[in-house]
């Protein structure tokens, strides 16, 4: 995105920044709602397989094993962890649990740093519907927490009661949590949980585990490798065929190999616009969408013409398959994007192209040495930021 602004912004020294950012803007606006448009929704465990598969370069075990654990989790309104086994593979255990929506009251009780999670196991929690003021219950909680980990729900905590427990964890190495929300009266939380995780924004209770038969509500995949760098890399594959998944679930998908772009590119020509400036910020992103499509027939070594024959077709699903060398309908060949995936990629692509256009970055020298000179001579005569000083 910001090759295709530079390359334009240096054959064009004169343009005004004000104007080009409008019109890139304006492309911005309509290509967002092209892409909206365009989804298209999925349901089945067969087209959410196909989306997790395509995301972590076809490993259709792994797909399937991803479509399935949705599955599950949608029909009990459930949750997946992926956590790290100890053997090889990638297995599916069910648990049943529940989420709660309060996490911890400070980032001071996190004991992942890295995840920014509190997790805690076998733990012991208590809640209380009001404000917790007793010392001495606080006190005796935390004698709790040096057999067990503790979490300690409240609808508030007394701030020296809050510095106390906090105190014991920093200086003894408690293991606590303290949890600030209104508690509902009739809040059955269990006494016997496996797990409990507990991020900034919500609570997750693990409480039994199931055989695959059952239906829990908790569902973690638990992922295995023959070393700790191989159990890593799968952790993280199968972390983004789910994520991959859930976005495609929420926002649908839209057809990969960059055709999306390429066709969301030709909405662009439709754009009214108040000056030649403007024009020029469309055609920025106009250019930019047409990279993918054009790096991946370059890679191939096919000729340019490829480019050129699917933006004067309306099959808004053709697109090349490199690796067939041919012409396909890219939804039934499984090459697919989610469009949640794609709208934060071009969001992020053209917000940092505006903001070096707004800091200048973008500029060559020469660009630059104009606008000084052309400020200069106003200065001369008397005339700085459009005011007289005479």
């Amino acid at each position: 995105m910001c090759n295709e602004g530079r390359k334009l912004l240096l054959e064009n020294a004169e343009l005004d920044d004000t104007e080009i950012r409008k019109g890139v803007q304006m492309a911005i606006d309509s290509v967002l709602e092209n892409l909206s448009h365009s989804a298209q929704m999925i349901s089945t465990s067969e087209a959410i397989a196909q989306v997790a598969t395509t995301s972590i370069n076809g490993d259709k075990d792994i797909g399937a094993l991803v479509a399935r654990t949705i599955e599950l989790v949608r029909r009990a309104e459930g949750h997946i962890f992926i956590t790290e086994g100890k053997e090889p593979g990638v297995k599916l255990n069910l648990y049943s649990g529940f989420k709660l929506d309060w996490g911890y009251s400070l980032s001071c009780f996190v004991t992942k740093k890295k995840k920014k999670l509190c997790v805690f196991s076998h733990p012991h929690i208590y809640f209380f519907t009001e404000k917790l003021s007793d010392l001495n219950d606080v006190l005796s909680l935390l004698e709790i927490a040096v057999r067990n980990p503790l979490l300690i729900i409240a609808e508030d905590f007394d701030d020296y009661l809050l510095d106390t427990i906090i105190t014991r964890k920093l200086t003894a190495g408690t293991k606590v949590c303290a949890i600030k929300t209104n508690v509902p009266p009739d809040l059955f939380i269990p006494t016997d949980c496996l797990k409990a995780i507990v991020s900034e924004n919500d609570t997750f209770i693990i409480k039994t585990r199931h055989t695959v038969e059952e239906i829990g509500q908790t569902r973690p995949d638990e992922v295995g490798g023959t070393s700790r760098a191989d159990t890593s890399k799968k952790k993280s594959i199968v972390t983004h065929a789910v994520n991959a998944a859930k976005a495609a679930i929420e926002q649908g998908i839209v057809p990969g190999g960059g055709i999306a772009f390429l066709n969301a590119s030709k909405v662009l020509d439709k754009l009214q616009t108040a000056n030649s400036d403007q024009k020029i910020g469309i055609q920025i992103v106009q250019n930019a969408l047409k990279m993918p499509v054009y790096t991946i027939a370059a890679t191939a070594e096919v000729e340019g013409s490829v480019v050129g024959k699917l933006l004067g077709q309306d099959n808004p699903n053709l697109g090349y398959d490199a690796t067939k060398g041919e012409y396909v309908d890219l939804i039934k060949e499984g090459i697919l994007d989610p469009l949640k995936v794609i709208r934060k990629v071009f969001i992020g692509a053209t917000s940092m192209f505006l903001n070096k256009l707004r800091e200048g970055q973008l500029e060559d020298p020469e660009r630059k040495h104009k606008k000084y000179k052309k400020k200069k001579k106003l200065d001369d005569v008397g005339i700085i930021q459009g005011k007289p000083i005479i």
